[in-house]
């Protein structure tokens, strides 16, 4: 988008991020970039602990506090070798992506009926609507 367009009510933009290490280092801080990015009309897609936590949720349910290390080890029970620097979505993902959806949906409901912050451990907050948008865009 050019410098002097306006957003049309079709534009999106999203904030994708972990917590962990940012709740860690300042609830305070993470609470103020949500709401940030919530006043500035920004989707969030949160993932906490970690983004793994999303690619963990392909294969299995998860709906226990974990840890990053927890997952990245139960991860590798699925995908051999994994190593987050050299895969941005490993292929064996793709056809499982809509039961992933399914599970964050289950997790997000989870956390709603315990009244819970929706951003909580386990979470992957907003993440399967950008990913469902973002296949719509690939079928189009």
């Amino acid at each position: 988008m050019k410098d002097n367009q306006e957003w049309t009510k079709d534009d999106n933009a999203w904030a994708v991020f972990d917590g962990d290490e940012h709740i860690e280092k300042s609830l305070a801080n993470w609470q103020s970039a949500i709401s940030r990015a919530k006043s500035q009309k920004i989707n969030l897609a949160i993932t906490n602990p970690c983004f793994e936590l999303w690619y963990l949720i392909h294969y299995q349910d998860n709906l226990a506090q974990i840890t990053r290390d927890k997952i990245i080890k139960l991860l590798g029970k699925h995908i051999n070798n994994y190593d987050k620097s050299t895969c941005l979505y490993p292929e064996p993902l793709k056809p499982l992506t809509e039961k992933a959806i399914r599970r964050a949906n289950k997790i997000a409901k989870q956390i709603e009926a315990n009244k819970l912050d929706e951003h909580s451990n386990p979470c992957c907050s907003g993440l399967p609507k950008l990913i469902s948008s973002l296949l719509n865009l690939e079928n189009n």
